[in-house]
């Protein structure tokens, strides 16, 4: 999912700029990481709220 490759990014970004200590990039760096969480945690509400409905269609 592209989400999770988003939020592998993000890790990669923050611990690279741990070396340079840019403290504002790194603030911006955590904030994005958090969104991208609450986005993969939306997305997986979604795929849990209507799997059960696609599987009940599929096999009809």
């Amino acid at each position: 999912m592209i989400g999770n490759f988003c939020d592998v990014t993000w890790t990669i970004i923050g611990q690279s700029d741990q070396s340079v200590s840019d403290i504002e990039f790194l603030e911006a760096v955590n904030a994005l990481e958090g969104q991208t969480a609450t986005q993969i945690e939306w997305i997986r509400t979604k795929m849990k709220q209507f799997a059960p409905q696609t599987l009940l269609v599929a096999s009809s």
